[in-house]
């Protein structure tokens, strides 16, 4: 198998990232388990500056205009202004004691997501570990509204028009009027859900840890089609590009390319371990972070990988060496975007700026 290049550069922080940095104007914003949040320059992974903010951050950060949004596991959803990482506001989610169970090997429980949050015409929607969604006046701070559902939101939520659509653990999708926060329809999957929900063509689409992936209709909840990942769950939200979902899975260990229109299967490929993140699409290419865990009941190489975008097939893999003393390693997040570099965040707390292929 070709082996691509290595990074252009590398820079640690102080945690686990499990999530995607968030890019705008040349930079990336990212935050860790060890409770800091950073800002990098994307071009060469220089600090520009760094905030504490107390817990763990599991979630991608949202930019909007001069400010930048995330949750955290003490409770907040923190506004910070992105020049210089000053906080503007915070807004108490509620959830601060609402525990985690990390990856293991014996234990099937696994919470390692939090939402980015999503700003829409001056307001920000986000959902909580205690299955509260919220609703909060991006200038102020302040709450328009709040709802609660059974479960835990641990997924972003979708804004489609008059509609804010959230996923639970609890396997059921919900869709809530915008204005007020009052349930609209709610469907149940069958299983943990595990995918923000994907709004395209009058459909929403969401992955779980049970038979893979499903579509709705957004306007009714009704279900439309459904696609089997046999014996894996589907924590990869789906990227939709000219009529086709390109999606990870966990232990089927596959990216797979999907008519978004009936959920039949065009191609899938073998990437050696778990592709939790959504695959980043080019022209010609797919870009996809993989994760790898041991000891664990099936072989794993953990690695950048970048395959065509027609086929599937592998173009190069650059493998991740394995974490000693750790269950998992490797790109746990989604992989980000900037001119011609993409930026991947690992479990071991790496940040690494890889040169787009051609």
């Amino acid at each position: 198998m070709p082996k691509g290049p290595g990074p252009r550069w590398e820079t640690r922080l102080n945690g686990q990232v499990f999530a995607a940095a968030a890019i705008a104007d040349g930079v990336a914003y990212i935050g860790s388990t060890g409770g800091v949040f950073n800002a990098l320059k994307a071009s060469d992974g220089a600090r520009l500056w760094a905030f504490a903010a107390g817990r763990p951050i599991y979630g991608e950060a949202q930019v909007d205009g001069d400010a930048v949004y995330f949750v955290c596991d003490n409770g907040y959803l923190f506004k910070l202004k992105r020049a210089t990482g000053d906080e503007a506001w915070r807004y108490d989610l509620g959830d601060a004691r609402v525990s985690r169970v990390l990856g293991h090997a014996a234990v099937h429980e696994w919470d390692w997501q939090a939402p980015k949050p999503v700003v829409a015409e001056g307001v920000v929607y986000v959902g909580a570990g205690d299955g509260s969604v919220h609703a909060v006046d991006a200038a102020t701070g302040v709450a328009r509204w709040r709802t609660t559902v059974a479960g835990r939101i641990r997924t972003t939520a979708a804004v489609d028009g008059t509609r804010v659509i959230v996923a639970s653990t609890t396997g059921v999708v919900h869709a809530l009027d915008r204005a007020t926060g009052s349930a609209l329809w709610a469907h149940d999957t069958g299983a943990h859900v595990d995918t923000a929900p994907v709004i395209f063509d009058g459909k929403v689409v969401v992955g779980n840890r049970g038979f893979g992936l499903v579509a709705l209709a957004a306007d009714t909840g009704e279900r439309v089609w459904r696609t089997y990942f046999w014996g894996s769950w589907v924590e990869s939200t789906p990227r939709v590009v000219d009529g086709v979902l390109y999606v990870g899975a966990s232990d089927l260990r596959r990216v797979s390319a999907i008519d978004a229109r009936d959920g039949s299967v065009l191609w899938r490929s073998d990437v050696f371990g778990w592709t939790w993140g959504t695959p980043l699409v080019t022209a010609d290419r797919i870009y996809a972070g993989v994760a790898g865990g041991k000891p664990y009941f099936i072989d794993h190489v953990a690695s950048f990988t970048v395959l065509d975008r027609k086929t599937g097939r592998i173009v190069e893999r650059w493998p991740l060496p394995e974490a000693q003393g750790a269950f998992q390693w490797g790109i746990g997040g989604s992989l980000a975007r900037d001119g011609d570099t993409i930026i991947a965040t690992t479990l071991e707390g790496a940040v690494y700026g890889f040169s787009l292929r051609s």
